[in-house]
């Protein structure tokens, strides 16, 4: 019995060869690409919860408050950035905003006079903190400006990534 040439099963196993590494290729492009969007879902879906907790805690307030003009109903942040610096990502300010506000929750219900009269004694207070482990890394959070409108407190922070050295 002679067995056969490999000469002639080449070609096929060229071909085969070829379509294999070709399906290993494209479903490492797929994968690729799957995870793109599944991220870019995943940072929509974190926004959208960190809204809709936002205006459940702006309906509780308003709700609990709603007799009363002169008291702090809803606390508002808001993150000013540097252009100067790398823009933080959205997950990392929904973090950050959330630690924020858990900290100032304590201003719901005081009467506005308490900021009017001594807008110093709140940024003594929560003025300059350092948020440690925020995704991995330490942010210190500074409040800039404080306004309140209608029962409504909005504080602009700035937001810099905590540098030891400095």
């Amino acid at each position: 019995m002679r067995v056969p040439s490999i000469s002639r099963f080449l070609k096929y196993l060229q071909a085969i060869a070829l379509i294999i590494s070709g399906m290993i290729i494209g479903a490492a492009i797929y994968m690729i690409i799957y995870q793109h969007n599944m991220q870019v879902l995943f940072k929509m879906n974190e926004t959208i919860r960190q809204e809709n907790k936002d205006l459940l805690s702006k309906i509780e307030g308003l709700e609990k408050y709603k007799d009363s003009n002169t008291v702090i109903n809803s606390i508002v942040i808001n993150i000013q950035e540097k252009e100067d610096k790398e823009p933080l990502d959205d997950l990392i300010k929904n973090d950050i905003k959330d630690l924020v506000r858990e900290d100032l929750k304590v201003l719901k219900g005081k009467q506005v006079s308490l900021i009017y009269k001594d807008p110093d004694y709140i940024r003594q207070l929560y003025g300059r903190k350092n948020y440690p482990n925020v995704h991995e890394k330490a942010y210190v959070v500074e409040i800039q400006n404080m306004f309140i409108v209608y029962g409504e407190a909005t504080f602009w922070i700035h937001v810099e990534e905590f540098n030891p050295e400095a």
